[in-house]
């Protein structure tokens, strides 16, 4: 039988997962424990900025929505980001290889005006695992933000997911984000707790994977970047 797949994601990624996961031959089942909602924005403040940071595809689908910024600089982490944003019709795009931290001090590495007004806005949602800002404004770049979407978290784990976790001998959990971590915690029965035990957690860094590992998981895996293809070298 395949090895079952549980995408923890918003439904618009997961179903993009989804696919990917039918090509491998794996058995995909989509537990969307938060749903995004995006925010409607002031285009004319967006079109004064020199560069836009985001750190989650949500921020990047939130700010693509608006192709007379396409052309500004933008700041992503990762491969996926990176074509997620070429996808969108961004055409400046720099790509940090590995987390937050270290597209931040790309940012400070590249020969801009981070004194300028205006230079650089932190596009995100109500939860980060990183503080960008304060790393940023240590280092002496003018940085603003602007939350561009919200999170609306689901108030029950589906039939589907429970069933899964209580009958299937080994299923695979894609943790993308520290809230979903959270959110999949909160959501979870106490009396189901226990048959965590035969399951895998995979994370997509290792502050994701401290918080999984409170989590009876058997074991708890991390990818080497934080990129989703390294999720299929994991399960393989």
């Amino acid at each position: 039988m395949p090895k079952l797949i549980v995408i923890n994601r918003p439904l618009q990624e997961a179903k993009e997962t989804e696919e990917k996961i039918k090509i491998l031959g794996l058995t995909p089942l989509i537990n969307p424990l938060q749903e995004v909602d995006f925010l409607p924005l002031n285009i004319v403040k967006l079109k004064s900025y020199t560069a836009f940071l985001t750190t989650s595809p949500q921020a990047i689908r939130a700010l693509g929505k608006y192709e007379i910024l396409h052309d500004k600089k933008l700041y992503v982490i990762g491969e996926g980001s990176q074509n997620l944003a070429t996808k969108l019709g961004f055409i400046n795009i720099v790509a940090g290889s590995c987390d937050a931290k270290a597209l931040c001090q790309r940012i400070c590495n590249d020969s801009l005006n981070p004194t300028k007004k205006n230079f650089l806005l932190y596009a995100r949602g109500p939860s980060i695992s990183f503080n960008a800002s304060s790393f940023l404004y240590k280092k002496n770049i003018l940085v603003e933000e602007m939350y561009v979407y919200t999170l609306k978290k689901a108030s029950a784990l589906g039939p589907a997911i429970i069933r899964a976790i209580q009958s299937t001998s080994q299923a695979y959990f894609l943790f993308y984000s520290p809230s979903g971590v959270r959110a999949f915690y909160r959501l979870l029965p106490q009396q189901v707790i226990p048959y965590l035990a035969t399951h895998t957690a995979c994370c997509l860094s290792n502050r994701i994977a401290l918080l999984a590992k409170k989590l009876p998981f058997q074991k708890v895996l991390t990818t080497p970047q934080v990129n989703e293809k390294f999720f299929w070298d994991l399960i393989n």
